[in-house]
């Protein structure tokens, strides 16, 4: 018999999510650095928190050591934290990067350098973990039990139930309770209402439960099997840090698959980066991060090249935008098209996805120029073959692009980003928004300004890196 067979009585005895993976033994980081913000350091001020990032983290167990800086709401904390993130960044990037020097290919290496100072505040804001102390206990319960991940399965759990609640679903027993309940139209449906309830969370926990002791590797098992599992689990049970007026949490995806600085996924990246608990250092993270968009960047990078002057269809198909009409690659579109494809899209041959955006840019404008004439009251024959144009290029371009809008496609808010990191070099702070901007160090801002004007906003021509070289 299955959970859900039995008696909802047994619910007012607590159903627990048993776990039959095997424990993480708790491990602990051996690098030390006196830059970095000890993860259990007391403040003893009271600091407001940026409230409206409360639901894009997970809390933390307190007793788990870290080999990072902590965000922590106070200007002089964030410039410090910002220093030490951006430079640990800066100097992963060039050790992947500088082979590039070898060969004096400086476009290859300043285009794989802008690559990673905007990939990470596109994926994660220039945030790793966080520590608060204005709220005691605070915690997404949602995301720390992992019920997060499982929003679209708990709706259409809910729809299944409330169907079948009495043909399918519900207990004998609890069938009986509701014919007895039949003659009181309020009570009835109170109790109904409850009861789905009631199955919808018995079914998702049975999902959860079969889930998390399969050997498949998915999201949720290896957020069970290397996240909350052994003596000292990394991601905390909310009633653990009730009491706790010092919080620290990670930074985490939307729907909680993904977490850290780069937003790593816990399905395809658990053989390392999980089960080695590299996402306890931002060092190990960045590094392990940086080496995977890599691959694809050096791909896109040489194919694109090939393109130049290949008779390929298929090579031109998927990498002919990042070379320009002069048959020089499309440096811009390089950083652009590695993220889409590697990155966002799994498949770096999807790089050219980026032009999407400039298919739906060109509709935005088609669809403004069309409205502004065929709002004049006289439209002459040259209108009117204008409008018609316009009509037709918007259909062509619609139907290339599907149903897609433009701000929510992710290519276009990542070529907003990466204009936000060319703008870098104008600022006395740096990040994501004013919220969440610091002030750099000298000499970190020294090799932020030398890797964004080497970029120079599409054209890398810049040839000196002892900025970041003497980082």
């Amino acid at each position: 018999m299955t959970i859900a067979k039995k008696s909802l009585a047994l619910l007012l005895l607590g159903t627990t999510l048993t776990s039959c993976v095997g424990n993480v033994n708790a491990q602990t980081s051996t690098s030390q650095s006196a830059q970095i913000v000890k993860e259990n350091a007391v403040v003893n001020e009271v600091i407001s928190r940026q409230s409206w990032m409360d639901k894009m983290f997970y809390s933390i167990n307190k007793d788990v050591q870290l080999d990072a800086p902590i965000w922590i709401n106070e200007e002089s904390k964030k410039n410090e934290y910002g220093s030490i993130y951006m430079k640990t960044l800066i100097q992963e990037a060039h050790q992947i990067a500088k082979r590039y020097l070898k060969y004096g290919d400086h476009e290859a290496y300043n285009s794989f350098m802008m690559l990673a100072l905007t990939f990470p505040m596109h994926e994660g804001l220039y945030m790793s973990f966080r520590q608060t102390n204005d709220e005691k206990g605070l915690c997404y319960r949602k995301a720390n039990n992992g019920d997060i991940m499982f929003e679209h399965s708990k709706k259409k759990i809910f729809e299944h139930v409330n169907a079948n609640l009495e043909s399918e679903v519900a207990s004998s027993e609890d069938k009986a309770r509701l014919e007895a309940m039949s003659a009181d139209e309020e009570g009835y449906r109170h109790m109904r209402e409850q009861m789905v309830d009631d199955y919808t969370r018995i079914l998702l926990d049975e999902k959860k439960e079969r889930i998390a002791n399969t050997d498949k590797a998915s999201n949720y098992r290896h957020f069970i099997k290397y996240l909350k599992s052994g003596e000292t689990p990394f991601i905390a049970d909310c009633d653990n840090v009730a009491n706790d007026q010092v919080i620290r949490q990670i930074i985490r995806g939307a729907d909680g698959t993904d977490i850290g600085p780069v937003q790593l996924s816990l399905r395809w990246h658990y053989d390392k980066y999980l089960a080695k608990k590299m996402y306890l250092s931002l060092k190990e993270t960045f590094k392990y991060g940086l080496n995977f968009i890599h691959v694809g960047f050096k791909k896109a990078y040489y194919d694109a090249d090939k393109v130049k002057g290949s008779r390929n269809k298929t090579k031109k198909s998927s990498y002919s935008c990042l070379v320009s009409s002069d048959k020089s690659i499309n440096y811009t579109n390089l950083v652009r098209g590695t993220w889409a494809g590697k990155y966002n899209q799994g498949q770096i041959k999807k790089a050219c996805r980026i032009m999407d955006v400039e298919k739906l840019e060109r509709i935005t404008k088609a669809e403004e120029e069309l409205k502004d004439l065929e709002g004049k009251f006289f439209k002459n024959s040259k209108t009117k073959k204008k409008i018609s144009a316009l009509k037709s290029e918007i259909s062509e371009l619609k139907n290339a692009v599907g149903n897609m809008s433009l701000k929510r496609h992710p290519d276009y808010h990542f070529k907003n980003n990466l204009n936000k990191v060319i703008k870098f070099i104008d600022q006395d702070k740096i990040g994501y928004g004013s919220s969440l901007s610091f002030k750099l160090d000298a000499k970190t801002k020294a090799a932020v300004d030398e890797i964004v004007k080497n970029f120079n906003s599409g054209n890398p021509k810049g040839s000196k890196h002892s900025a970041v070289s003497n980082l």
